[in-house]
C-alpha cells in the first residue's frame, strides 16, 4: 500500500505541483480511500493505475484535493490598492487600452468578480477592462460561470448591503451576478505549473495569485515564478497573500511601502537578478522553509499554554497569546481553532464561526472546525449550508484506515 500511495503522491506532485505538506498522512489516505470507492478500485494500485490511464478519474482526484474556500472581498487591503492604482496611476496615464487582470487560482469566481466590482466603483466602464479567471478545478470553474451564490460567499458585512443592492439580483437559488459585472470577466481552466499555462497569452497589468505558492512543493513554486514573471507586465503588479511576502522578494520582487505593502512589482533596476539563477532561488526556499520549522516548533509551544489557560476559564490571556502567536509566527489553523472555541464559550458566535472558517481553509479537514460549523449555521436557520458542512465531517467519521 504505501509504494501506491506514494506514486499517487509523486503523480499529484508532479502533474499539479501539489505539496504532500498541504494536508495531513491520514486526509491524503481519506481523499484517495473515497475515490477508490467511488470509481470502483479494489486497492491502492490499482486506483494509480486508473488514474494514468483515465484523464477524468485524474481530475476527480484533483476536484477531491482542491477544497475552494473563499468569499467576496476577502482580502480588502488588496482591492483598495486596486482602486487607488486605478484612480491615481492608470486613469491619470490615459492608458489607450483595457486594463488586463489576471485571477489565478479564481476558485469559484469571487475573487474576479470582486475585482470586476473594484474597476467599476474606481470609476471604469466594463468596456476598459478585462479579468480572465483560471483555476485547475472545473467544478469550481462551472460555478463562477453559473454565477450565483448564497450567503457563506458574503463575509464582508461592512461591504455586503451596499454592494449586493449595486451589483447582485436575489433569486430563488441565492445572489446573481448582475450583467454589468459579468460582462468584462472571463473563465477558462489552466494548470499553473503546467509547460504551457497561457503561453500565448499576452502580459497582464495586474495578476492576483493569492495563497496559490502554500500549496505546492518547492519545484513547483520555482515554477510558478517563472510562470509569474512571463505573464507580468514590466510595469504591472503582482498581488499575493501576506504569507507569500517573503518568497516573492526573495525571488526578485519588490513591495512599495504603505498602501503597495500587498502588491510587488518586477525589480527591473537589479542587473544582478536573472530569472535562471535556480540554485539561489532553491536556497532562499530552502531557507524559508528552515525558518517556518523553527517558528512552527515555538508557537505549538505557545499554543498549548493557550489552551491551558482557555481550560482554566483565562479566556481573555488565551486569547492575546493566540493572536501574538498569528502576529509573530503567521496563520496557524491551531491558533484559529482556539480563538473559535474562547469566542464560542463567550457567546460571540459571528466571531467563533468566522475563526472556524479560517480554520478550514489552512485545514480543510479539521474535523471538530466542520462540527462547530455545522451547529452555528444550522442555529441561524441556514440548513443547506449545515448539511454542507455534515457532508464534509461525515466523510472523515466514515473513514476507517
Amino acid at each position: 500500500m504505501e509504494e501506491a500511495v506514494r506514486a499517487i503522491n509523486y503523480l499529484l506532485e508532479q502533474k499539479i505541483g501539489v505539496s504532500q505538506n498541504s494536508l495531513r498522512k491520514q486526509d491524503w489516505l481519506r481523499v484517495i480511500h473515497d475515490r477508490m470507492v467511488l470509481c470502483g478500485a479494489s486497492n491502492f494500485g490499482t486506483y494509480y493505475d486508473k488514474i494514468v490511464s483515465s484523464p477524468n478519474e485524474f481530475q476527480e482526484l484533483v476536484e477531491a484535493v482542491v477544497v475552494p474556500e473563499t468569499w467576496f472581498f476577502r482580502d480588502m487591503e488588496s482591492y483598495s490598492f486596486l482602486i487607488e492604482y486605478i484612480q491615481k496611476e492608470w486613469i491619470l496615464n490615459n492608458k489607450a487600452r483595457p486594463i488586463s487582470i489576471l485571477s489565478m487560482p479564481c476558485s469559484s469566481g469571487e475573487e474576479p468578480y470582486s475585482i470586476a466590482i473594484s474597476l467599476l466603483e474606481s470609476g471604469l466602464p466594463p468596456s476598459d477592462f478585462q479579468i480572465a479567471g483560471v483555476d485547475i478545478s472545473k467544478k469550481s470553474l462551472a460555478k463562477a460561470m453559473l454565477g450565483i451564490y448564497g450567503q457563506n460567499s458574503f463575509r464582508n458585512k461592512e461591504l455586503d448591503s451596499k454592494f449586493k443592492a449595486l451589483y447582485f439580483d436575489k433569486g430563488a437559488s441565492g445572489f446573481d451576478v448582475r450583467k454589468i459585472v459579468r460582462k468584462s470577466v472571463f473563465f477558462q481552466y489552466g494548470n499553473a505549473v503546467d509547460d504551457n499555462f497561457l503561453i500565448a497569452r499576452p502580459v497582464f497589468d495586474v495578476i492576483f495569485c493569492c495563497n496559490l505558492f502554500i500549496y505546492l512543493n518547492r519545484k513547483a513554486q520555482k515554477k510558478l515564478i517563472e510562470v509569474l514573471n512571463r505573464l507580468l507586465a514590466n510595469d504591472g503588479y503582482l498581488i499575493v497573500a501576506p504569507v507569500e511576502r517573503e518568497m516573492m522578494r526573495q525571488a526578485g520582487f519588490i513591495f512599495g511601502k504603505n498602501h503597495k505593502k500587498c502588491a510587488c512589482q518586477k525589480n527591473t533596476i537589479r542587473k544582478d537578478y536573472k530569472k535562471d539563477k535556480s540554485d539561489d532561488l532553491l536556497n532562499a526556499l530552502k531557507m524559508e522553509s528552515d525558518r517556518e520549522k523553527i517558528k512552527k516548533s515555538t508557537a505549538l509551544d505557545a499554543l498549548e499554554e493557550a489552551g491551558h489557560l482557555a481550560d482554566s476559564g483565562d479566556f481573555d490571556h488565551a486569547t492575546n497569546l493566540c493572536l501574538k502567536c498569528l502576529k509573530e509566527y503567521g496563520m496557524s489553523a491551531k491558533a484559529f481553532f482556539l480563538l473559535g472555541l474562547i469566542k464560542h464559550a463567550q457567546g460571540h458566535e459571528d466571531a467563533a464561526e468566522d475563526f472556524f472558517q479560517k480554520t478550514i481553509y489552512l485545514e480543510p479537514f479539521h474535523h471538530e472546525a466542520l462540527i462547530y460549523l455545522k451547529l452555528l449555521a444550522e442555529k441561524r436557520g441556514d440548513l443547506k449550508q449545515a448539511e454542507l458542512f455534515a457532508r464534509r465531517a461525515h466523510r472523515l467519521e466514515s473513514s476507517d484506515f
